[in-house]
């Protein structure tokens, strides 16, 4: 089962904008690229229709967007989601995984376990801090790849 990971603010509000979403809502979710947008607009799927097809997923370009057919809205521009989002029943900017650094052990840790990717690299006082110091402009996308590839141990 897909779970949202982590203790950060930005993790908790994620649990509880999924926890509120109905039927009745149009949500939008904001967020840099690898931040947790699909996932989350997925798991919303899931939760009110059993399906974490993306028929119901609309990624927002530019306002016109709005008037496509779909129930929960993707942007990664800031001024598009500050201009549209007091329009939707909900809305919820995800912050980048440099901002989040409190999830970034638990998410190494879940990342490790889900693929058996060897581990004992990551478990040092040394390793950790350099995960926690690199800047992950890719976010959360990046982070599994780093922690789950050699190819990605070695781009670190």
């Amino acid at each position: 089962m897909k779970r949202i990971i982590g203790q950060s603010e930005t993790a908790r509000n994620m649990r509880r904008f999924l926890q509120y979403a109905t039927k009745e809502g149009r949500y939008m979710i904001g967020g840099e690229s690898g931040t947790g947008r699909h996932f989350l607009a997925k798991l919303i799927n899931t939760k009110l229709y059993g399906s974490d097809s993306i028929s119901n997923i609309v990624k927002l370009s530019a306002p016109a967007d709005l008037s496509k057919q779909g129930q929960i809205f993707i942007a990664s521009d800031r001024a598009l989601f500050d201009a549209t989002a007091p329009i939707m029943t909900s809305s919820i900017w995800l912050d980048p995984l440099r901002e989040r650094e409190i999830d970034i052990a638990e998410l190494t840790e879940f990342f490790i376990q889900q693929s058996g990717a060897s581990s004992e690299r990551w478990y040092t006082p040394k390793s950790m801090k350099l995960l926690v110091d690199y800047w992950w402009p890719y976010n959360v996308k990046e982070l599994k790849k780093v922690v789950t590839t050699e190819e990605g141990y070695k781009a670190l």
